[in-house]
C-alpha cells in the first residue's frame, strides 16, 4: 500500500495513521507500534523540516512524501521517499546522548530514533527521483 501526501507538517498525523493501521493489522504489540510510529514520524518530519523547508528550488508539486508499507513474513517494511537533495541518514553517527542532554537541545535525535526503534534501516538516492529510506521492524 502506498500513501502519497503533501510534504507539510499537517500531513504527519495522516502518515502516522496510515502506517499504524497497517502495522496494527499485522499484529504488532502496542510497544512496537509506538516505536514504528516514532520512526516514521521522525523520517517524515526530517523530510519536511530539512529537505523541503530548507530548499526553495524544489517545485511545490514535488514537495510530496511517499510512504509504502509492506508485509514481511516476520514483520513490516516501510519505505519513506522524498524528492529532495541526497541525504543519507544511515551514515549519520549516533549522538553522544549525555552531551546532548547537557546542551538542553530540544531536537536533533530524529535519525537516532529511527535507528534505535527500527531493526533495519537503509538509504538509497536515485538521481532525478530522490531519497528512499527503507526501515524494517520485526515481530
Amino acid at each position: 500500500m502506498i500513501l502519497r501526501i503533501a510534504g507539510k507538517t499537517e500531513s504527519l498525523a495522516r502518515i502516522r495513521e496510515f502506517v499504524l493501521t497497517f502495522a496494527r493489522e499485522l499484529g504488532f504489540s502496542e510497544d512496537k507500534l509506538g516505536e514504528i510510529e516514532m520512526a516514521v514520524d521522525e523520517a517524515a518530519t526530517n523530510i519536511i523540516r530539512h529537505s523541503y523547508n530548507e530548499d526553495s528550488e524544489i517545485p511545490e508539486d514535488r514537495r510530496v512524501i511517499e510512504v509504502e508499507v509492506k508485509k514481511l513474513d516476520n514483520g513490516i517494511e516501510l519505505q519513506v521517499s522524498d524528492f529532495g537533495k541526497p541525504f543519507n541518514p544511515v551514515g549519520v553517527p549516533l549522538p553522544d546522548l549525555e552531551r546532548h542532554v547537557e546542551s538542553k537541545k530540544t531536537h536533533g535525535l530524529g535519525v537516532f530514533s529511527m535507528k534505535v526503534f527500527m531493526d533495519e534501516m537503509e538509504h538509497q538516492y536515485l538521481p532525478g527521483v530522490g531519497n528512499i529510506i527503507t526501515m524494517r521492524k520485526f515481530f
